[in-house]
């Protein structure tokens, strides 16, 4: 049986985001998102939650974009001299180079776990922005909210992008070799296929949709989204995202009908009992 996560990052980021999110969700097939905490928009995410109890919303860890949700001298490792983050390129670096303190990564976590939190906002998965949770440091942190708090950690880039395009390839490849030295393939997590990085990079969103779905294997199976309604924000040349092209594709009638006929079954990152029968 092939079951689906359609997941929609960046929740929070703006309102033109959210609303995109909430449209996938209602007229196509988005199931889950990820909630950016330090977002200029999370709390009218937070908000639209209460009113669609059947999103089921993650945390997006954050330490790459914007700035922290703890004042900026409570975690001078993470930010630059204007108090925001460094570049996903530059933590990398920093990173790699021992110059980010763990003890203010692990603050800025919590506190943006418990900033959604406080809303009374259930959380259901995690993951992370530019999926620095393949970096070992990060995964080991990552490793430690989970068990906390009883969340599965997505993205783990089993058998990610079979068939897919060189790019999406590599990317995921780069992916996996960050995990395998980092204590999340030590814990239980869902052995979960990653699809998503075609729809991200080809210009077709429709297209790259439809491949994705034809050739998902039996068993779990996440496809990461970006939607937003138009005018969100400008599509990046170098990665082709364009955010209300992937909203159009994943409300497109014809998607739907080729989920029919595959008979993909739908579920979300709140389905505890789908998602744990799938536990390494």
């Amino acid at each position: 049986m092939i079951r689906l996560i359609v997941n929609g990052d960046d929740w929070g980021l703006c309102p033109q985001v959210n609303l995109g999110v909430i449209r996938a969700h209602r007229e196509g097939i988005l199931t889950s998102t990820s909630l950016l905490a330090n977002g200029a928009a999370w709390e009218q995410a937070c908000q639209l939650s209460r009113i669609y109890p059947r999103l089921s919303v993650g945390l997006h860890l954050n330490l790459t974009w914007g700035v922290p949700v703890l004042p900026a001298a409570e975690v001078t490792s993470l930010v630059d001299q204007h108090g925001c983050f460094y570049s996903k390129w530059i933590f990398l670096r920093r990173a790699l180079f021992g110059a980010v303190n763990a003890e203010d990564m692990a603050a800025e976590a919590q506190a943006q776990l418990q900033r959604v939190q406080s809303t009374g906002v259930t959380l259901s998965h995690l993951d992370s922005h530019h999926h620095i949770h393949c970096l070992p440091m990060v995964g080991r942190l990552m490793a430690e909210l989970a068990v906390q708090n009883g969340l599965p950690i997505l993205r783990r880039f089993n058998g990610a992008e079979t068939g897919s395009s060189l790019q999406a390839k590599a990317a995921a490849r780069l992916c996996r070799a960050g995990i395998r030295r980092s204590p999340l393939k030590e814990r239980t997590h869902p052995v979960c296929r990653f699809f998503g990085y075609d729809l991200m990079l080809q210009c077709d969103k429709k297209a790259a949709l439809a491949s994705i779905l034809r050739r998902l294997p039996d068993g779990l199976n996440e496809v990461m989204c970006h939607p937003a309604e138009a005018n969100a924000l400008q599509p990046s040349v170098r990665t082709r995202l364009d955010r209300f092209a992937e909203l159009q594709a994943l409300c497109d009638r014809n998607i739907r009908k080729l989920l029919d006929e595959r008979g993909i079954s739908l579920i979300s990152t709140a389905d505890g009992k789908e998602i744990h029968e799938s536990a390494a």
